[in-house]
């Protein structure tokens, strides 16, 4: 996903960048975030306007305004989220006129952009989620959905992805908050984390996943452990068949 923030007023540059960089943080979600100090320079960028997710946009800048600049691509952003930032409202017939998504009144609030970004990620394609971690001394991410099963091997865990096998140096209970209660993932035993999407059986205690592999699970817990992925594997194909509906 790619981000624009056009404004020639520094300051205010500066707080909105801090501000979406503070959420994509907050939310583990990666973005390509661009700034510019002038509506010219943003459209003569590497990056074609039609090519961002997200435009946040001054309005009264120095040469041309930010209202100027987007009627050049009008149409040619029907994908792209416009979000019009300026200290007055005088302009918000003209924003609508150009199918902006929002229009927020400067200075903003944290909490304001926040729910910008909130309500646009409803509406934008599902971003990845992903998750962080160190070994070997470098900074591995790690795409949820390539994130198979997480097991403990003494003082560490061992993170088995579609591409590698990790290990690291925290228990359990700290790896657990990396995965933010995504409803994907299943603990089926004290010391093993399962990403539901690669099971492809729980035959008693026995959890069969999709490269061949098969993880013990807790006895006592068996039948709920059963219950939870047969729920889920339900829900998600219910999902599936309210957006195929919805795009018909």
């Amino acid at each position: 996903m790619k981000i624009a923030v056009v404004d020639d007023e520094q300051q205010y540059r500066n707080d909105l960048l801090g501000f979406i960089n503070d959420y994509l943080k907050e939310k583990h979600l990666e973005a390509e975030v661009y700034d510019f100090s002038n509506a010219e320079s943003f459209l003569q960028g590497e990056v074609k306007p039609e090519e961002y997710s997200l435009i946040f946009m001054d309005i009264y800048m120095e040469g041309i305004s930010g209202i100027e600049a987007m009627e050049q691509f009008k149409g040619e952003t029907s994908k792209t989220l416009l979000i019009f930032c300026t200290t007055s409202q005088d302009h918000m017939p003209d924003a609508f006129k150009l199918h902006a998504f929002e229009y927020v009144i400067k200075p903003a609030e944290k909490d304001r952009i926040f729910k910008v970004m909130d309500d646009a990620l409803k509406t934008l394609p599902r971003m990845e989620k992903y998750f962080n971690i160190v070994n070997k001394g470098s900074k591995v991410y790690v795409l949820f959905s390539e994130f198979i099963y997480a097991t403990t091997n003494g003082h560490y865990i061992e993170v088995h992805t579609k591409r590698d096998t990790y290990q690291i140096r925290y228990t359990m209970d700290d790896f657990i908050p990396l995965l933010q209660n995504d409803e994907r993932f299943l603990r089926i035993n004290r010391g093993i984390m399962v990403n539901m999407d690669y099971i492809t059986k729980i035959s008693g205690t026995d959890c069969l996943l999709n490269n061949g592999e098969t993880l013990p699970i807790r006895i006592r817990s068996a039948s709920e452990m059963a219950d939870k992925w047969h729920d889920y594997t339900f829900k998600k194909m219910r999902d599936m068949q309210n957006r195929l509906t919805e795009r018909r």
